[in-house]
Order: C-alpha cells, then structure tokens, then sequence
C-alpha cells in the first residue's frame, strides 16, 4: 500500500522480526543462503602438539595470574588501606573500578579478537599488567591508585579474555575439557 502525500509517494518498508535479523547475522558470508554447516565441515586441530601447546600456555601463563589477582582481590584492598592510610571503604571504590574495567574491558576487545588475532590483546594486557602492579607500591594517591587498578583491570580482561578465545580456536569436540583445564590452573 503506498501512502500518497504532497505529491510524493512513499512505500512503507516492511519491519524485519527479531529472528529474522538473528538468521541473517548466523549465516556465514561464504555460504550460500539455506546452507548448514555439520559438525564434521568445522575443522580444528582437536588434539595433538598443535592444539595442546596452546592450552598449556593460556593455562599456565596467562589465565593463573588473571585468577589469583581475582582470588586476592581482598588481600589488594587490605593493602590499600595500609599504603594509602584510609580507611577500608574509600579503598573499595578501588576494587569495584578494578572489577568494573576487567568485566566490561572485554568488550573492548572481544570484537578485535573475533575479526582478527588474539596475539595483540594478550600482549597488552601483558604490557598493561606490568605496568600496573610495578606502579602500586610507588603511588600513595587515591587517584593514582584508581589508575593503576583500572589498568590492571582492563590488562587482565584483555589476558582472560584473549586465553578463553585462543582455547576456543583449538578446539570443537573438546572444548569444554579443553576450558576446564585452562581454568583449573588459577586455583
């Protein structure tokens, strides 16, 4: 039905559903349209030097330090209250920026990881790490702290999320025992 104004016509666009919108986003742009993929067309290492090497090294290299500053978040506030001579609540604004950059910094580089590499992620969140926990002890401000905890914030997303893509790049069929082993090693 077209809609006749001012001597213009229009024809109303037809609104596409929700689902719609989600099949189009699943399907891969080098499928044709009605096409599904099998498990069997998907193919990762599953097993072997090639996929294991990697699970060794996120596990043990860049996910454990991630997991213990989350496991000894309550040792970093104690330390807060003893370099900064505060009291513990001005001290847990700290952690909660702390948290805030490490859970919502991912989303910062999910979508480069995806696109293109996990190489540069995890090297920054390296770069970020260091610099962060080698300025804490210096700083004596809240301010300086505030920085230097956000900065260990978005390095250690950048480091847990980074090991969690590159075990998913290795593995299919074994993702989950894959996962539960890179974990498993922060505790």
């Amino acid at each position: 039905s077209n809609i006749t104004t001012m001597n213009q016509s229009y024809t109303p666009i037809k609104r596409k559903s929700t689902s719609d919108l989600i099949n189009n986003q699943i399907q891969l742009e080098s499928t044709p349209p009605n096409t599904t993929i099998t498990d069997e067309q998907i193919e990762f290492p599953e097993g072997g030097i090639q996929s294991y090497v990697p699970l060794m090294y996120e596990s043990t290299l860049s996910i454990s330090p991630v997991i213990a500053t989350l496991t000894n978040l309550s040792i970093f506030a104690k330390l807060l209250t003893t370099l900064l001579e505060t009291h513990a609540t001005s001290n847990s604004w700290i952690m909660t920026w702390f948290l805030f950059m490490f859970f919502n910094g991912m989303t910062l580089f999910g979508d480069y990881s995806d696109k293109f590499t996990t190489i540069l992620p995890t090297i920054i969140g390296s770069i970020l790490v260091l610099i962060s926990t080698s300025l804490i002890p210096t700083t004596s401000s809240f301010l300086g702290m505030l920085i230097n905890f956000g900065l260990l914030g978005l390095g250690s997303s950048c480091q847990y999320l980074s090991s969690i893509i590159t075990i998913s790049h290795f593995f299919h069929k074994r993702r989950g025992y894959a996962l539960g082993v890179c974990l498993s090693t922060g505790g």
